[in-house]
């Protein structure tokens, strides 16, 4: 029974009327609050969707302008035998652009982890290969701040099941983070053993250790020790959160261990192992200018990033023409027959999938292009986008100069010779 309560606080039964009404009102408000609550939730969905949209256009960008600056570093890597002055200017560049992509790639992965959007190749990895790219890759920064630097690593391959350039960014990641948070000439430790089925990686540093405060939110999303404020590469507060959640996605877990304020950190990555197996050579030998051959389409409606690819290409050998546009892209095209195309794909009026089609349907009977995509977009989507339209691979730009390098020959490679040779479609 619906009941009224009186000014001295007696409650007594309403009658039949009143209790249609009293019921009608609350029935109305708990209406208007779901409304609102509903209203709620689609706005911080709006909102959500917004910001993802905003950080991956953020992020393609912010990594355009970064493709000629890279391009242009490693051609001065190039000709630095006539002026030492140019090794020097290299190196600076590289190192600022390997910080800013890496600020970006860190930005851009926990919004994909956020969403369950982020890629993962699964194959078995060697642990030691992945510890000495990453040793290599922090290097720099290692080197820079005088730190005396050790790696422990075991004689015998030690296999988990992975994906290498994910796994290669933990451990740069905390090795980096190792080096910035340790003062001048300090010491960094990188070890790996084996322990109960599972591989321990271990980054020990003598630095400023975890103060009490932070011990229970050193992983959580954009937190910083204030310590660190004063440090020109303290980033921002993204690294050891996605650090722990590849580690996680890698079915591994993450741990970090401190005595307290200026007495160092240990960090410990334990991943399942895999049984031993084994793999065919990888070629790892860095390509030298002048080595390379084949014909090379870039497709690029940024003219800076078009232009220092055609000439960092050149450079290592290749034939290379570009184009800027759907129109050039089909006449260059068919005069100059390219083994392989490097295809922007966020291009205006047509995208990179659009003149990849056209191209296919003006291609001679009997000759086969491959075509890698460059792109600033590295969402799971993206990929399975560009794979769907029959490209050989996505990189996300900025790419390793290197690395495209590789690919190109690979794809002219299993295309047969360079002296024109295509393989059947």
């Amino acid at each position: 029974m619906v009941e009224s309560t009186a000014e001295d606080g007696a409650a007594f039964p309403l009658g039949p009327s009143a209790q249609a009404k009293a019921l009608r009102e609350a029935n109305e408000k708990l209406v208007l609050a779901t409304v609102r609550a509903q209203s709620a939730e689609d706005e911080l969905r709006k909102a959500a969707r917004h910001k993802d949209e905003f950080l991956a256009m953020f992020g393609h960008e912010m990594r355009n302008p970064l493709v000629p600056i890279r391009n242009a570093a490693e051609i001065l890597r190039g000709i630095a035998d006539a002026d030492p002055r140019l090794v020097v200017i290299h190196d600076m560049l590289m190192r600022q652009v390997g910080h800013i992509t890496r600020l970006l790639d860190d930005l851009l992965d926990i919004s994909l982890i956020s969403r369950g959007a982020l890629r993962i190749h699964f194959s078995p990895v060697e642990v030691g290969d992945v510890l000495r790219r990453a040793a290599e890759a922090a290097a720099p920064l290692v080197k820079r701040k005088h730190h005396r630097f050790r790696s422990e690593l075991p004689a015998t391959a030690v296999w988990v099941e992975g994906d290498p350039v994910r796994l290669s960014q933990v451990f740069e990641n905390l090795l980096t983070n190792a080096a910035k948070y340790t003062e001048d000439g300090g010491e960094i430790v990188l070890t790996l053993e084996i322990a109960d089925q599972s591989a321990l990686i271990r980054v020990r540093d003598n630095g400023l250790g975890i103060s009490p405060d932070m011990r229970a939110r050193i992983f959580e999303l954009f937190v910083q020790d204030a310590r660190a404020a004063d440090r020109s590469e303290g980033g921002f507060g993204i690294g050891l959160a996605l650090v722990r959640n590849l580690v996680e996605l890698h079915h591994g877990t993450l741990e970090a261990a401190s005595e307290g304020e200026g007495k160092g950190t240990e960090f410990l990555v334990r991943l399942p192992l895999l049984p031993q197996v084994s793999l065919p050579a990888v070629e790892t030998v860095r390509p030298k200018p002048g080595q390379c051959a084949g014909r090379v389409m870039v497709v690029d409606d940024d003219v800076d990033a078009g232009e220092s690819t055609t000439m960092l290409l050149r450079m290592y050998g290749y034939d290379v023409e570009s184009a800027t546009d759907l129109e050039s892209a089909l006449q260059v095209g068919q005069a100059f027959r390219p083994q392989v195309v490097l295809m922007d794909i966020s291009m205006p009026r047509a995208d990179g999938y659009e003149v990849a089609r056209r191209l296919r349907a003006v291609t001679e009977p009997g000759r086969h292009i491959d075509y890698i995509a460059l792109s600033g977009f590295g969402a799971l989507k993206d990929f399975q986008r560009s794979e769907q339209e029959g490209f050989l691979h996505h990189k996300v730009k900025p790419v390793d100069p290197t690395e495209i390098v590789r690919l190109l020959q690979q794809a002219i490679r299993a295309a047969g010779t360079s002296d024109g040779q295509i393989r059947p479609a």
